[in-house]
């Protein structure tokens, strides 16, 4: 059984949409999810792109942590970059800045700014969003041909060009879709909730239980959260006890990218951590060059035991540890010529060493896994998305699909989960029975009738793959489970965030929410979070003997404390009976 699922929120992998062309991949050009993503890829590297696919998206590309200098920096953000029938007009959210420092601004006299500035290419003044720093006096706008720019500071004196917003003219700094975030932080909005930071990006994308009652909370930085930063990206792993004091805390990275995805603890309370990094960190046999997989293992007082590459994976954002603690378990995307895109499922012993790697994909079309977890009875559960009739009929544009393996990687059964729209699965977990429990989102009609633009939505399996219920999650807008976990009485605790009223009144921009179901699917609390601007959840555990749920995610705001600068990670920690949201900002740990 799985004791804690970690979701990227926007995992850069290499999404294809065969009916109709996707959005351009390339070694510089990153497309997000066919849902609401936050997808900030911060990396002050030249001729970088980033396209949302579908949604609601946020999208940053500048890493505020590390000055550019003068250099050229140009930088092409797309919204709404989705091109097939089940394409959705989303409300995008563009960053040029935050409430530190604008963003594209470079040293240069002579050029009016012009080396560095992002390029919006499909900017809709009725749905979408500029964020900028401060207030609308420190800019000005120009038009350049059918192109509107946006200059920091005033005409012919130091004006600097931050952003080209493509084919729209006759914009307004006093005008709504502009939003400026003056120059001091956010108020905070929850006393209870941890929130760790530096003055650059921050993210918490894995949460596991730790020795003595304590959490694991990891994720990824492009500033100083454990250490100096080595490289644009680094990786991070802490410690803390039950009330939110840190124990301890190691900053993991090269001079290159290093990303952690997920984390999971065993019995004697190591912790095992997926890390996706830019290869140099571990050598690596990777069909896309651009990214290798790695598995890092740390005992409880933080010390590295192992790194260990792992071949047979362009991308894995998952991973789980039998419940005897004798293997682990990964699963993921297998990437060959970019022509040959399967499911990728492996298990490995607690050395880091393969025991089997079970491919599972149509002939000709992609297919990707973001969850896998263990049962009691060491069998392996798997789950993601695919575009053709890899366990049934195919019936929309993505459909979810779920695998069963043996402990001998032998698969036991598939099925497969969709309406006319986007389907996408981004956990699954078991209970003492052995029945699968997979959730995600859907653009579609999947458990009962779409409150647009996206429902989450909550399955469960028996151990033969029959489905025994299907519940629609949410209400009015965009709710999208990002994550879930059973817990010892079989309970359902799944995470994942709303604009609408699910859970009650909205807080901000996105909210955090958190809720509990019993086996049947019935819904036995939510429980709502947030700041006043956008919080993702990306992982959910339970410590089972002190009955409490753990959240991890980031934020664009002060959901705990004052921001530190562009996003932070946050750990939230509830009440499992009630879903009361507890204190875990320090005092005396329970012991």
């Amino acid at each position: 059984m799985n004791s804690t699922q970690s979701r990227s929120y926007f995992p850069i992998t290499f999404e294809e949409t065969p009916p109709v062309p996707p959005p351009t991949t390339s070694t510089n050009s990153f497309p997000a999810t066919p849902g609401s993503d936050m997808f900030p890829f911060f990396t002050n590297v030249a001729n970088r792109a980033i396209v949302g696919r579908n949604g609601n998206d946020i999208l940053l590309v500048y890493d505020p942590a590390t000055s550019p200098g003068s250099t050229s920096l140009i930088h092409t953000l797309t919204g709404d970059g989705e091109t097939s029938r089940g394409a959705i007009n989303g409300r995008d959210t563009f960053i040029l800045g935050d409430w530190r420092i604008a963003y594209y601004r470079d040293s240069s006299t002579t050029t009016s700014g012009t080396a560095q500035y992002a390029v919006i290419t499909d900017f809709q003044s009725s749905l979408d969003t500029i964020r900028l720093y401060g207030n609308s006096s420190n800019y000005f706008l120009a038009q350049s041909g059918s192109n509107t720019q946006i200059f920091f500071g005033q005409s012919g004196v130091n004006q600097d060009l931050i952003a080209t917003v493509s084919n729209v003219s006759g914009l307004s700094l006093d005008s709504s879709y502009f939003q400026y975030v003056g120059t001091t932080p956010p108020v905070a909005s929850n006393s209870s909730v941890k929130q760790i930071g530096s003055i650059g990006v921050d993210e918490a994308t894995g949460v596991a239980i730790a020795p003595n009652n304590g959490v694991y909370t990891a994720g990824y930085t492009s500033g100083s959260l454990g250490g100096a930063n080595v490289g644009s990206l680094d990786g991070w792993l802490s410690r803390y006890d039950n009330l939110g004091n840190l124990v301890w805390s190691r900053q993991l990275g090269t001079a290159s990218w290093d990303l952690v995805w997920d984390i999971e603890s065993d019995l004697q309370g190591n912790v095992y951590v997926l890390r996706r990094n830019k290869p140099g960190l571990v050598a690596v046999n990777n069909p896309d060059s651009r990214f290798s997989v790695a598995v890092s293992k740390y005992d409880p007082n933080g010390t590295l035991l192992w790194n260990r590459s792992i071949n047979g994976f362009s991308t894995s954002l998952r991973l789980d540890v039998a419940p005897d603690g004798t293997s682990f378990a990964l699963s993921g995307v297998n990437i060959t010529d970019f022509t040959i895109w399967d499911a990728v499922v492996g298990k490995y012993d607690t050395n880091g060493n393969q025991l089997w790697l079970s491919r599972i994909g149509t002939t000709t079309l992609p297919d990707e896994s973001y969850g896998v977890a263990y049962d009691d009875q060491g069998n392996v559960f798997a789950t993601g998305w695919t575009f053709g009739n890899l366990g049934g009929s195919y019936r929309g544009l993505y459909d979810v699909w779920i695998a069963k393996f043996d402990p001998n990687g032998a698969r036991q059964w598939v099925r497969q989960l969709g309406s006319r729209g986007f389907e996408f699965a981004w956990a699954v977990d078991t209970d003492n029975a052995g029945n699968a429990y997979v959730g995600g989102h859907t653009s579609g009609s999947l458990g009962g009738p779409l409150n647009p633009p996206f429902d989450g939505f909550l399955a469960k399996y028996d151990t033969l793959g029959n489905r025994q219920w299907l519940k629609k999650v949410g209400a009015a807008g965009d709710d999208e489970i990002t994550n879930l976990v059973v817990g010892e009485d079989d309970h359902i605790y799944v995470t994942g965030f709303t604009d609408g009223d699910f859970g009650g009144a909205r807080i901000g921009d996105l909210d955090a929410f958190a809720a509990k179901y019993d086996p049947q699917g019935n819904l036995i609390w939510v429980r709502k979070f947030g700041s006043i601007d956008a919080d993702h959840p990306r992982s959910i555990t339970i410590d089972n003997s002190l009955n409490t749920v753990y959240v991890s995610g980031v934020t664009e705001g002060s959901i705990g404390a004052l921001n530190q600068g562009s996003h932070d990670a946050w750990i939230g920690k509830l009440d499992a009976t009630t879903g009361t949201l507890l204190n875990f900002t320090g005092g005396t740990p329970v012991v």
